[in-house]
């Protein structure tokens, strides 16, 4: 988790659908949402479920001579990889083979292509904002490898993982999408839409963040 200099977790005001998080106008109109303390409450909850796993796991390989049960630290990954949440600067150390062979940006901003079709963000998450793209299973991958080679398992290597494979099946990557561009674009015909439900059905009690609101 990025920190603020007096040591408090950084959050924004709204957490949306990726593409109605250009603004708050959206979210003004009744689009579904988290708040910051919303935000707030999930983290809290996720560092808890990640202790009682540390806890687990220490007290598991307390009963053995050598540690027989390995953390991979998936949540770790990902705050070294958030890209908003560090100002963009994440910390976290791509494979070698990204320097000169994954053309950038490559980060966990939502995908966005211009009408040209050059990737302008995202490409570790796939296009529902939640899950790895191919990209992104390889670096979990890589993450588990690593783990696996200090544990001593034989053949775990997360240098020899076959990223040129990897990267050519990733179909967002090698066939990027003109279409964001539009998607991105009418924020005037969502906001029509999230008004009009809004009038007519009373907003979005109940049902916050269920994607049948859309």
């Amino acid at each position: 988790m990025a920190r603020d200099p007096e040591g408090l977790p950084r959050y924004y005001p709204y957490y949306t659908y990726p593409p109605l998080a250009r603004g708050t106008r959206l979210i003004e109109a009744g689009a579904p949402h988290l708040t910051a303390a919303d935000a707030r409450r999930i983290d809290e909850t996720v560092d808890a479920c990640n202790a009682q796993l540390v806890r687990l796991i220490e007290e598991k390989n307390a009963r053995h001579r050598t540690p027989r049960y390995h953390l991979v630290d998936v949540s770790g990954g990902l705050d070294r990889l958030a890209y908003r949440r560090t100002g963009g600067e994440p910390a976290y150390e791509f494979p070698a083979y990204f320097a000169a062979n994954v053309a950038p940006p490559m980060d966990t901003r939502f995908y966005h292509v211009d009408r040209a079709g050059r990737r302008k963000a995202g490409g570790i998450v796939s296009l529902d904002g939640v899950h790895p793209s191919v990209i992104g299973q390889g670096l979990l991958a890589h993450e588990f490898l690593k783990v696996m080679r200090e544990a001593g398992v034989p053949g775990a290597d997360p240098d020899r993982l076959p990223w040129p494979r990897i990267v050519a099946s990733d179909t967002l990557y090698q066939d990027p999408i003109p279409l964001m561009e539009e998607i991105y674009q009418y924020e005037e015909l969502s906001y029509a839409v999230l008004s009009a439900y809004r009038y007519v059905f009373g907003g979005f009690q109940g049902r916050r963040g269920s994607i049948k609101d859309f």
